[in-house]
């Protein structure tokens, strides 16, 4: 026999709070107390309770008509060794433009902490939060490294961007390989047969990874006469891009920095008489490249989207099994690409 669901108006009961304050604290709402939230989820919890999506969706969408009202704070956290400096990358400030956006619309205010603030360890910013009654986190990509993974996350729900920070938690990415991809189908179906990449070496060996994984099976899929090897250096400008340029002879480049770019033309390689350039990196007001737009803000909203399904189904703590979102990008065209007078060839994929 099918067991009856436990209603909200039953766990208000064994609670002994309203049917008000029992929806409240299952929604993590600070309209009542810590010590009510808690003891109501406990209740609910044992009783097998389970919000029914169906109703939600039908109460989420009569607040659309209404105006949003603050639900909570929301922590950014800033792991950089000078404060706000996660924010000096251009793509990170796209990130952080997504956030404070998507945030706003669901009602949540955010704010940040800095971790090199008067010796602000993990431990005692999780302590921090926990005072405040802040359960949830988005951290940006992080070059503390070592300190990245030192939280206690029993009362927290967390979502990271990229993959620099290795705890596991929920995760909003770009889709990489398919970025990678789609810059070199683009270039193809512009007449360019020859492409190479141009990589810098990042801190974190998987980054790389990710970046050359998609080329390479790109290039395995086409004649070997027209594979140009990855190029791989570890500063910003790499000094061997004449002599690697020379050696390969590709007809387009798929670039990662503008550095890059003022290394091809120190190097004496035209663009795009001589070679066409895609940047991987692509932001708007870019109007002299063509390129990938990542959809940074997109992926900062991303970031909100997942914490806020977190913070209403009242996950916290570290995930079970955490989940990656891979946000795709979009080709956009500009002169450092133009299209070749000559048609391309057709390619010919792996069996």
């Amino acid at each position: 026999m099918a067991l009856t669901p436990v209603t909200l108006r039953e766990v208000a009961v064994r609670a002994g709070v309203s049917l008000a304050a029992a929806s409240f604290s299952l929604r993590g709402s600070h309209k009542v107390s810590a010590a009510t939230r808690a003891r109501v989820c406990r209740i609910a919890a044992r009783a097998g309770y389970r919000v029914d999506a169906r109703v939600s969706e039908v109460m989420r969408r009569v607040r659309l008509n209404q105006p949003v009202s603050y639900r909570e704070t929301i922590a950014v956290l800033d792991m950089w060794p000078a404060r706000g400096g996660w924010k000096v990358p251009i793509t990170n400030r796209h990130y952080a433009r997504g956030i404070a956006l998507r945030a706003k619309q669901l009602g949540y205010r955010t704010e940040e902490f800095w971790l090199g603030d008067g010796g602000l360890t993990p431990r005692r910013v999780a302590q921090v939060l926990q005072s405040r009654g802040i359960r949830g986190v988005i951290v940006p990509p992080v070059v503390n490294f070592a300190e990245a993974d030192s939280f206690d996350w029993d009362e927290l729900a967390a979502v990271t961007i990229g993959p620099s920070f290795t705890a596991p938690v929920h995760r909003v990415c770009n889709h990489r390989f398919r970025t990678v991809w789609l810059a070199l189908e683009a270039l193809h179906a512009l007449g360019y047969e020859r492409v190479g990449f141009v990589m810098p070496r990042h801190p974190l060996p998987h980054v790389n990874d990710f970046w050359c994984s998609g080329f390479h099976t790109y290039q395995a899929a086409i004649p070997p006469e027209r594979r140009v090897p990855v190029l791989l250096h570890p500063g910003d400008v790499p000094v061997e891009i004449r002599s690697w340029f020379a050696t390969h002879r590709p007809d387009a480049l798929i670039l990662h920095y503008p550095k890059q770019l003022t290394a091809l033309a120190a190097a004496g390689i035209r663009v795009p008489q001589e070679c066409a350039v895609a940047y991987a990196n692509w932001e708007p007001g870019m109007t002299h490249l063509a390129g990938i737009d990542q959809r940074p803000v997109v992926m900062g909203a991303m970031a909100v989207d997942c914490l806020f399904g977190l913070l209403v189904r009242n996950e916290l703590g570290l995930p079970e099994v955490p989940q990656e979102i891979m946000i795709g990008s979009r080709w956009v065209a500009g002169p450092s690409a133009p299209p070749r007078w000559s048609k391309p060839s057709r390619r010919h994929r792996a069996a």
